[in-house]
């Protein structure tokens, strides 16, 4: 059977994290792929998001290397970032804050430093460099 874009893109992709950091533990890259997949579709709540940060911060507690841990905090920023957000804007809807508020018309930040992840927003005028 032929494989659809997003599969061919998301294959691509794994090889390529794969390449770097090596291969994830089967168990860890499962659990992740349900939690993300369960809490970051189009309609989000703040209940689905809080349990899907704390099963998170299980996997978590399970990673045994450093692939693991580089996938699970990216998971949890975008957790973070879904839940930090009390709107409903683009594609993405929060069912229990259905209007878009303008207050949040900024670019979502994550930041891991000192063992955590740090949510913040900046203006979405900001030019970025890397």
């Amino acid at each position: 059977a032929a494989r659809s874009a997003a599969e061919t893109a998301d294959a691509a992709r794994e090889t390529v994290i794969e390449d770097v950091f090596g291969e994830a533990s089967p168990g860890i890259k499962a659990g992740l792929r349900n939690v993300l997949s369960s809490a970051l579709g189009i309609v989000r709540t703040q209940e689905g998001l809080q349990s899907a940060e704390n099963e998170a911060e299980r996997l978590l507690s399970e990673c045994r290397s450093d692939i693991d841990l580089m996938r699970v905090r990216l998971g949890l920023a975008m957790i973070m970032s879904a839940k930090a957000r009390k709107e409903s804007r683009g594609a993405h809807c929060r069912a229990d804050f259905p209007d878009t508020d303008e207050g949040y018309e900024k670019l979502t930040c994550a930041r891991y430093g000192g063992g955590k992840i740090e949510i913040g927003f900046i203006p979405a005028d900001t030019e970025m460099t890397v």
